[in-house]
């Protein structure tokens, strides 16, 4: 096809499109997202290029790769969202013919906040909407929805190029093997905010981008994203064979499972190619609580599940809400007590996060029938900061509970810590450079919030 054009520059080589990460609290990984989107819009003769704000945050700079550009996307979560307010107002001063378009999962739930900051806004996935917003010279609806790809290999992978200015971090290197969920807990995006269903990349597709990651970035260890790496066994070890006949060098990989998943056999074999830590969302001490919040799952076979992990040799890290809808003090003590029973049990490793109704997620609109709002600046929504206190529940037991969750499931013994000084001062390195790369953001984000104020939509 040829593509038509829609604008022409006097220099010889134009971007596109400028695809924006929006800054909010810091993450090491790879903005993905746009990394999908610049891959396809290759695909399709389009030229695309990511400015991320993780790694540069200098404003000037970014008005000088602005020049030229007929349209910028900007891509936002919620607690990046007054980023992309603050950016999308100061592009139109700077440039008021660049075409603004909105997306990520905050837009996508809360699409409507994008009337008179962006010319569009993407709804969902962006892959053919955004195409078809170039294609039609940027003359769609304000609201632009697409159904989302069903084959995911038809995304071509990223190229090292697009990766090597990105790469922020060579620890627990992010991939994706899959998109959906067939969960629907009441914290998360609801399937109105991700109608897709479950789609994989085919084996072949994951292990070739995996071994061109590992041969040009000399990168050992892998953080899997999908959010239940274990759900289809038949494609774990399909992956695990892939990766053990066709990469050379010993890998580690870390990923989500869902409590009832995962055979001792299938965790057995995971560990033999390198799979060292599995993270689970147990969320709640409290069955009342698991079947209100959507999990689906007991705290028998949450226990069970972490049983066999542990039998595998593969270390356990379990997540943790405090302050979900219809909570009381005593359920929120149950969750922690629970917390300690499976840590002494298996040795885990726990986090425990205040409740969010974040946009997009079910809680969301209905959250002020079950409690109260503490502070509903999305700026400042934390998972180490309440913003939300359901009724009857007391703050201050609420925090509390988190500092005894944080600190009697994570101890460990003397011994224990002894076998391992090294790697806890490499920990410790990586702690205080993330220390100062967090002051930085926070300085950028308090500047931010100046000019934009409160994000409050409740």
């Amino acid at each position: 096809m040829t593509k038509i054009v829609c604008f022409s520059y006097d220099t010889v080589k134009k971007t596109d499109i400028l695809l924006i990460r929006s800054l909010g609290v810091d993450a090491n990984s790879l903005p993905q997202g746009l990394l999908y989107l610049q891959s396809f819009l290759r695909k399709h003769g389009y030229k695309a290029k990511i400015w991320d704000r993780y790694v540069n945050r200098n404003i000037f700079q970014l008005r000088k790769a602005l020049k030229n550009v007929p349209v910028v996307g900007i891509s936002a979560m919620s607690i990046q969202s007054a980023d992309a307010i603050y950016l999308s107002k100061t592009i139109r001063h700077w440039y008021p013919e660049i075409k603004i378009v909105l997306g990520g999962v905050h837009f996508t739930a809360l699409p409507d906040t994008a009337i008179g900051i962006a010319d569009n806004v993407v709804i969902g996935e962006g892959e053919t909407a955004i195409k078809d917003y170039l294609d039609s010279c940027y003359n769609l609806d304000f609201k632009i929805t697409r159904l989302p790809i069903e084959h995911l290999d038809e995304i071509p992978k990223f190229t090292m190029k697009d990766l090597k200015p990105l790469i922020r971090t060579k620890d627990h290197f992010h991939i994706i093997r899959a998109r959906g969920c067939p969960y629907r807990c009441n914290f998360c995006l609801s399937k109105e905010q991700r109608p897709g269903g479950l789609r994989y990349h085919s084996i072949v597709y994951v292990v070739d981008y995996l071994r061109e990651v590992v041969e040009t970035f000399d990168i050992k260890s892998f953080f899997i994203v999908d959010d239940i790496f274990v759900l289809s066994p038949r494609r774990v070890y399909e992956f695990c064979d892939a990766v053990e006949t066709q990469i050379k060098k010993k890998l580690t990989f870390s990923c989500f499972t869902h409590s009832g998943h995962g055979s001792l056999e299938l965790y057995k074999r995971m560990e033999e190619v390198g799979f060292e830590k599995i993270s689970m969302g147990v969320e709640h001490g409290n069955d009342r609580l698991l079947e209100f919040c959507g999990k689906k799952t007991t705290k028998k076979v949450i226990e069970e599940t972490c049983a066999k992990m542990f039998q595998a040799n593969i270390k356990i890290n379990l997540t943790y809400i405090l302050g979900n809808a219809t909570e009381t003090n005593e359920t929120i003590s149950e969750t922690v007590d629970f917390a300690i029973h499976l840590h002494e049990k298996f040795n885990t490793s726990s986090w425990f996060s205040f409740m969010q109704p974040l946009p997009g997620s079910a809680l969301f609109n209905n959250a002020t029938q079950y409690g109260a709002y503490l502070n509903n600046d999305l700026q400042f929504y934390s998972n180490t900061n309440p913003v939300y206190l359901p009724f009857g529940v007391s703050r201050e037991h609420l925090i509390s509970e988190r500092e005894r969750g944080m600190k009697l499931a994570n101890k460990q013994s003397n011994t224990l810590k002894s076998l391992k000084l090294l790697p806890y001062v490499k920990n410790k390195i990586r702690q205080l450079y993330g220390q100062i790369n967090t002051l930085s953001i926070d300085n950028e984000l308090k500047r931010v919030r100046s000019i934009v104020g409160p994000v409050t939509y409740k």
